[in-house]
């Protein structure tokens, strides 16, 4: 954690998707400090041996990058490649993709 953050660590699932309904969270954030602001925490997966046919933009290919991995529930909201794609050789056909989800 950085200076001036603070964590806050539910005790139940139900806490912790009250505090994402819409008003709740800006309720919450604005009774500690006019100018604070809730973030949710990311976590970064990575997806080994990924066809080179993905596309990191193409929501129907998050999908089911999502599901063949099994993070059905989790929300996958950016992907890149670990190598940038002018390093790859010829004839590569697979490659490792980073996935941030919350």
């Amino acid at each position: 954690m950085h200076a001036g953050e603070l964590l806050f660590q539910f005790n139940s699932k139900e806490a912790a998707d009250w505090i994402k309904e819409p008003g709740v969270r800006e309720g919450f954030a604005w009774a500690i400090d006019s100018t604070a602001y809730i973030r949710d925490h990311g976590y970064s997966i990575l997806a080994a041996f990924v066809p080179l046919t993905f596309q990191t933009d193409n929501p129907t290919h998050l999908q089911e990058l999502s599901s063949k991995n099994r993070l059905a529930g989790r929300q996958i909201v950016s992907t890149r490649w670990v190598k940038p794609s002018s390093h790859w050789p010829d004839g590569q056909t697979h490659a490792h993709c980073i996935l941030m989800t919350l």
